[in-house]
Order: structure tokens, then sequence, then C-alpha cells
């Protein structure tokens, strides 16, 4: 049976994973269609939060 502690963890990790999809993610897909910053440093960035999130990879369609 989970701890209350592995129970909070699961759920901090949920609630940044939904945020960072619902609200980084598409942000940084508007920078670098604005050419704020560089499609390279968005990519890097993604797979960089997307492993810290256990999150599966983008497709490429996503971040372009």
């Amino acid at each position: 049976m989970p701890t209350s502690r592995q129970i909070t963890k699961r759920d901090s990790r949920t609630e940044l994973q939904a945020w960072y999809l619902t609200s980084l993610a598409p942000k940084l897909s508007r920078a670098t269609t604005r050419r704020v910053v560089t499609t390279a440093a968005v990519d890097a960035l993604d797979g960089q939060i997307r492993e810290l999130l256990d999150l599966p990879p983008a497709a490429a369609e996503h971040l372009a």
C-alpha cells in the first residue's frame, strides 16, 4: 500500500506534467514560431523537462 508521501509525490509530478503540457510547452512552441528562441534550444529544453517529469518524447510537429 502506498504511503501518503508516495501519493503526494505522484500527485505533485502529475500536476507538473499537466502544467508543462498545457501551459509551458505551448508557450515554448509560440516562442519558436515568433523566432524569439531557436527551435534547437526549445527542443533541448523540452527533452530535458520531459525526462525530468517522466513524460514521453514529443512528436516533432508539436515543437516546430
